[in-house]
């Protein structure tokens, strides 16, 4: 099982993690349609 003390670290790599995604997909520049769906989960996350 996962120690209970792990579990903020943990939540803290994944957002950090689910950013670093979604700025790497808004620099690349290719999908527009992409980026308003990225935002608005990168909005949900925080």
């Amino acid at each position: 099982m996962i120690d209970r003390t792990v579990v903020p670290y943990l939540a803290g790599f994944l957002v950090c993690v689910g950013s670093v995604l979604v700025l790497a997909a808004c620099t690349q520049g290719g999908g527009d349609a992409e980026r308003p769906a990225a935002v608005s989960s990168a909005a949900g996350v925080r």
